[in-house]
């Protein structure tokens, strides 16, 4: 493990209104994990709005002593269709808040746990997600569950009303380079910006000058996507420009045909009250979104980081990078189990311009001056 994990379990304080306030990890400003109990077993969980049901580890599983059945649940996202088998009956509990469940999704997550860069053994979804109300503080990485919004203090936040998919995922409107506004589900278990499927893009006529290739991991393995920028967006009264966005080709989320992530989502504040199809937000400002430019998509393992994908069109592909790749110092420093809690892996989304030393496996330092490729 990274050390970038909250630790499960950890304690919690009180909140003059009495509830418990407890830390959450905002992994690279754009994955909410949080610590969790499943059966009093100790985890660290994903938050991800877009699941219609929880998720379970297959080996955490195991340890936490979760029945399995022989029964199987069908499942479909913007990575593609896939089936897992259902648990039996479990207990999941955040901090004091215990939410008992008739089953979960039995699913392998180490390849997630692989990205994330420590062992992730349970994903949030709507079936909890739609009973509790969860207030996330990014500027003190602490948080809150409550059974309901009654006396929740929302002064300075805007509210945003959603609505519901025909997967019964929360949604919200959004208007894409002046279309008409489209549906796009609220997925705070997507790091991207903004997801949109092949078919929605090519219907609503988005051409972008640029394009490039990105790979992400979604539940059912690896997907590579079309990555672009659009000119611009509107979201409820915010409008932004120079937004990074991904076309899934082989899109098969039976719902909305975007899906919003939560660097369009996160600010100082923000309460998700799911079950009353809405949320709270401190402002968000218009400016730039982080962006990768360099073109290397990493893995970052406990002395190195491992090439994964080469993005096409960009200046790692120029430099003649390959898979397989690996990586020990970037400018002098190396790469160790605080690569991602610390700045370090912030070097990839540096200006464009900036002059990167990286230091191989055989000792050879190789230069990969950073770029806007898409």
């Amino acid at each position: 493990m990274s050390g970038i994990m909250p630790t499960p379990g950890a304690g919690f304080e009180k909140a003059a209104d009495d509830r418990e306030w407890m830390t959450f990890t905002f992994w690279h400003e754009d994955t909410i994990l949080i610590p969790v109990a499943v059966n009093g077993v100790r985890t660290t969980a994903m938050m991800d709005s877009a699941a219609v049901a929880s998720v379970i580890d297959l080996a955490f599983a195991a340890t936490a002593k979760v029945p399995l059945s022989s029964v199987s649940q069908a499942f479909a996202g913007p990575g593609g269709k896939f089936a897992a088998s259902r648990s039996g009956e479990l207990l999941v509990s955040i901090g004091a808040s215990p939410m008992p469940l008739p089953w979960a999704a039995v699913v392998d997550l180490s390849q997630l746990s692989s990205a994330l860069g420590g062992s992730i053994g349970f994903i949030l979804g709507q079936d909890i997600l739609r009973n509790r109300v969860f207030d996330f503080r990014f500027d003190t990485n602490k948080f809150s569950v409550r059974s309901n919004a009654l006396g929740l203090d929302t002064a300075g936040l805007t509210e945003l009303s959603l609505a519901r998919g025909v997967r019964r995922e929360p949604t919200i409107e959004i208007e894409i380079e002046g279309r008409e506004p489209v549906a796009a589900a609220v997925d705070t278990g997507n790091s991207s910006p903004l997801l949109l499927s092949a078919a929605y893009a090519k219907r609503a006529g988005l051409s972008p000058k640029r394009s490039s290739t990105g790979l992400s991991v979604t539940a059912n393995g690896l997907s590579t996507n079309r990555l672009v920028t659009l000119d611009r967006i509107r979201l409820g009264h915010l409008d932004m420009a120079d937004v990074p966005a991904e076309i899934f080709e082989n899109w098969t989320a039976d719902g909305s045909p975007a899906n919003i992530g939560m660097p369009l989502l996160a600010g100082r504040r923000l309460v998700f009250d799911f079950g009353h199809d809405r949320i709270w937000r401190s402002p968000l400002t218009a400016a730039s979104l982080r962006r990768d430019r360099s073109g290397l998509g990493i893995a970052a393992e406990v002395d190195r980081l491992v090439v994964v994908h080469v993005a096409s069109g960009s200046p790692a592909m120029a430099g003649g990078w390959k898979r397989d790749e690996q990586i020990f110092e970037v400018d002098g420093q190396r790469i160790g189990p605080s690569y991602n809690s610390g700045d370090l892996w912030r070097w990839r989304f540096r200006p464009a311009g900036t002059l990167v030393s990286l230091k191989m496996k055989d000792g050879s330092v190789r230069h990969l001056r950073l770029g806007d490729y898409h």
